[in-house]
């Protein structure tokens, strides 16, 4: 199934101007997302880019096994293509 997203892999690194402040990228350095933590001081900066990193490869994983045969992975795959 073609990509309907910036493909992976997809990293993270801590911003340069800000505490508790990161930024996923995809391969070619362009920025995908910025993370940072709440006005209330949350502190899911960290994770929140890790989860967003992470999920070109999730993605991946949910196709093969859906394609695979898994029943849950087809739900899930059903999930994403009925939000394009």
């Amino acid at each position: 199934m073609p990509h309907s997203f910036t493909p992976g892999p997809w990293t993270f690194q801590p911003c340069d101007e800000y505490t508790n402040c990161f930024d996923v990228l995809c391969e070619k350095d362009y920025y995908v997302a910025t993370t940072h933590d709440g006005v209330r001081g949350d502190r899911n900066a960290d994770a929140n880019a890790r989860l967003i990193a992470a999920a070109p490869t999730m993605y991946e994983f949910i196709a093969s096994s859906a394609s695979n045969g898994c029943a849950e992975a087809r739900k899930i795959m059903e999930a994403i293509n009925a939000g394009r």
